[in-house]
């Protein structure tokens, strides 16, 4: 009796247990992935297996394909060509495609339909991305990414900083994502390293702080010199004493490493 003969005599449940056996010696031999054990039922671990196999074979292969080719380049209408109400149906169908084809685009903000339809069809569908088609499997993009909300990101990062400033939750990670190599404090400047004892120095003079106003009034950059400047109003009280400080509050930024990175701070009784 040959192999194939004892193939046969299996039961299914034997057979697909010899299958999956294989495929984790071809994960190991093709791709050196050790300890593919589980806890998953026979078929979920087929399925698995399969879905691991295929991709790690699609991925060493190396192929790209352009965005459009990946979704099997379906049929749609140029913006110009649409009503404002066309553009929105026409931005529903095409991201279900999308979707379906497994490649999902997000946005951090809010934009209108036009924007969007006009960066799929003349931008991501032009974008190169890794030809693996793996059920399941999502190839993401984020809007932003190519087009940077600056306005936002200066937002989210002086509000990020009062935030941690008053609250108390300042650490090291807020060192490296909010602070510029070089901060200007006091008409003094600090690098990076040094900056974050003056923030400790204020939060241990400060034991409790409520913030109970921030407000930001203006937001300016100039993306050839690389710098912004948000004018807001901040209003916060020491709980232990009652105290309350407030007024104007200036925060200076520098795009570093094409991230908005907090250059200079006035903000009152954390700053003359």
């Amino acid at each position: 009796m040959n192999d194939n003969d004892d193939f046969e005599n299996l039961t299914p449940e034997e057979k697909l247990q010899k299958e999956n056996e294989l495929l984790k010696l071809k994960l190991q031999s093709e791709f050196g992935m050790e300890k593919m054990d589980s806890s998953l039922d026979k078929e979920t671990e087929n399925k698995w297996l399969n879905d691991v196999y295929n991709f790690e074979k699609q991925f060493a292969e190396n192929k790209q394909c352009k965005v459009y080719d990946f979704i099997n380049r379906p049929k749609f209408r140029r913006v110009d060509e649409l009503t404002k109400e066309e553009i929105s149906k026409e931005l529903e169908k095409l991201t279900e495609i999308m979707r379906t084809n497994g490649i999902e685009l997000s946005t951090i903000c809010d934009y209108e339909d036009e924007i969007i339809y006009r960066f799929i069809t003349e931008e991501l569908f032009n974008q190169e991305t890794d030809d693996v088609h793996v059920h399941g499997m999502m190839n993401c993009f984020i809007y932003e990414e190519f087009h940077p909300n600056h306005d936002y990101d200066i937002r989210e990062h002086c509000n990020e900083f009062v935030e941690c400033l008053i609250s108390k939750k300042w650490d090291e990670f807020m060192n490296n994502i909010l602070l510029a190599s070089i901060v200007s404090y006091n008409d003094n400047n600090y690098d990076q390293k040094a900056f974050p004892a003056i923030i400790e120095a204020f939060q241990s003079e400060y034991k409790k702080m409520k913030l109970l106003k921030w407000d930001i009034h203006s937001v300016s950059f100039d993306l050839k010199t690389e710098k912004a400047v948000l004018q807001g109003s901040i209003k916060y009280k020491l709980v232990q004493s009652s105290q309350i400080f407030q007024g104007k509050v200036n925060m200076e930024l520098k795009l570093e490493y094409d991230y908005w990175s907090i250059s200079k701070v006035v903000l009152p009784g954390f700053s003359n």
